[in-house]
């Protein structure tokens, strides 16, 4: 390719970059940057499980920059300044996982656009399902919201008892 070719198609690339087709194209996340946000999240659950408030408070306050060191503190304080954690996002953690003797693990973590969602089986060690189906193992549906690597809330989506607790079925279109 020439000069001219090339500077003639640097000129026009403003113009083809704001076609509707780019427009609505979904940029994927990189494979790092989705590495370092499960590891977040990971650490979430960790903390939540281990029944540290401390540590829980810390995945959403400590702010991360986009290749995992953290971002100076004078920037983070501001930051969190301008966009707080909401209340309730904390008021989750007294809600699930209370029972330390249950058996805790994340079967499943989708990032997407909206967010991460986990997936996490919790279970009795000594597991009695009854006749009318209780002592079941829970699987419960949350939500993180992610903005770059650090969390901004967390949200429950759904629990329900079921033994399947490694079986999940994807929705498309109304069906499954």
């Amino acid at each position: 390719m020439d000069r001219r070719t090339l500077l003639a198609l640097a000129a026009s690339l403003p113009a083809i970059a704001a076609t509707p087709a780019e427009a609505c194209s979904v940029a994927l996340k990189s494979p790092r940057s989705t590495g370092l946000a499960n590891q977040q999240v990971r650490k979430l659950f960790e903390a939540w499980w281990e029944r540290d408030a401390a540590k829980f408070r810390a995945v959403f306050t400590n702010t991360l920059m986009a290749d995992g060191t953290a971002m100076e503190a004078r920037l983070a304080s501001e930051l969190l300044a301008a966009d707080p954690i909401p209340a309730e996002t904390f008021a989750i953690f007294d809600r699930f996982f209370t029972d330390q003797r249950t058996l805790k693990r994340t079967p499943l973590i989708v990032n997407t656009d909206a967010g991460v969602i986990v997936a996490c089986s919790e279970a009795d060690p000594s597991l009695s399902i009854q006749p009318d189906c209780t002592g079941m193992p829970k699987l419960h549906l949350f939500l993180v919201t992610m903005l770059g690597l650090n969390a901004r809330s967390i949200v429950h989506l759904a629990s329900t008892e079921t033994v399947e607790v490694d079986t999940f079925s994807i929705w498309t279109e109304g069906s499954s």
